[in-house]
């Protein structure tokens, strides 16, 4: 990779810093909250009460949505106060689904630094740095799918598994120089994440937004894994690998304004399977 300035392999350094500009407006978002993630349950209660006049017991059926920001998705105590009729299931659903985008942005702005880290002066001991961040958020927007289209459920387990999972590759490839299992939890969500995204329905508006996302990190896992080629192909203005930050800066962007305009398509109900 070219030197310019005095900087080592500096498109790889530059080329890592809008994922920080890609991710820090969806951080910022998750930790003060803004009401665009649109997360919404609704429940349905039938409540007695006494008709004036009457020995009669009327029964009302009152609905409510709540739509939940992500300020204090964390504190389980701000919901009960916020939405007393909320069950204890609700708020856990609202709470990991919140949890999976803070997930994802902070894995962006974490692997804007640690490959800049990591590129400045290559070696194994500071390879972790470049991967690492990035399968988080990876894992973290697959899991966020399955409980958006799938199951509250098993998308946490999706998300507490393949995060199980991620330190234990990056285990193997440090002690035992075994790179198998990083190679199939980077492949996952290529084929997972398409998979879902025609075989179950939205839940939300928008969708769109997360078919031009996933081509995006097709695109970006494509540049990575030909990133020799591309660079002979543009004559070696530009690798795969720094391409392979640009697009998943893009992938980050569009899921941003996704979260920004979308609205509840299928409001999730109380009864929703456990």
């Amino acid at each position: 990779m070219r030197n310019l300035l005095g900087v080592p392999n500096t498109l790889n350094v530059l080329t890592a810093y809008p994922l920080l500009l890609a991710g820090v407006p969806g951080l910022v978002l998750c930790l003060c909250g803004s009401g665009c993630f649109g997360i919404s349950y609704q429940q349905s209660e039938r409540v007695v009460m006494n008709s004036p006049g009457s020995n009669k017991l009327l029964l009302s059926e009152r609905k409510m949505d709540c739509n939940a920001g992500i300020e204090g998705m964390m504190l389980k105590e701000i919901f009960l106060f916020c939405y007393p009729y909320l069950t204890e299931k609700q708020i856990s659903s609202l709470r990991w689904e919140a949890l999976g985008w803070f997930l994802f942005y902070a894995g962006n702005v974490a692997a804007a630094f640690g490959s800049a880290y990591y590129h400045l002066k290559p070696d194994d001991d500071r390879l972790i740095w470049d991967r690492l961040p990035m399968m988080i958020s990876a894992s973290s927007m697959l899991s966020i799918l399955v409980i958006e289209r799938v199951d509250e459920r098993a998308g946490l387990s999706c998300l507490l598994s393949l995060l199980s999972l991620i330190l234990v590759s990056s285990a193997c490839e440090r002690v035992l120089d075994d790179m198998r299992l990083w190679v199939v939890l980077n492949s996952a969500p290529c084929i997972a994440i398409p998979a879902m995204l025609f075989l179950f329905p939205p839940k939300y508006t928008h969708s769109r937004f997360w078919f031009l996302a996933t081509g995006f990190y097709l695109l970006a896992r494509f540049e990575g894994l030909a990133d020799r080629k591309v660079y002979s192909v543009n004559r070696y203005f530009i690798s795969g690998h720094s391409l392979e930050h640009l697009c998943f800066a893009m992938v980050t962007l569009i899921l941003t304004v996704m979260l920004s305009f979308r609205n509840v398509k299928i409001v999730r109900s109380s009864n929703s399977r456990t």
